[in-house]
């Protein structure tokens, strides 16, 4: 297993447990957020990601 193999093995281990964990703040946590806020800003919602992180954290 080459070095490129190794970190994104470690990282997926990394995220699933922070996912499976809940923990927030974390890099999957920020990913999900970014992601959501990216996504609902493309569908034309007028959220700030401020207010979108905010909205996320309160739900959850």
């Amino acid at each position: 297993m080459g070095k490129l193999e190794c970190f994104k093995d470690n990282l997926l281990t990394f995220l699933r447990r922070e996912k499976d964990a809940k923990l927030k703040g974390g890099i999957y946590h920020k990913i999900q957020l970014d992601f959501t806020y990216n996504s609902n800003h493309i569908e034309g919602s007028s959220l700030t990601q401020k207010s979108k992180s905010c909205s996320n954290f309160y739900n959850r």
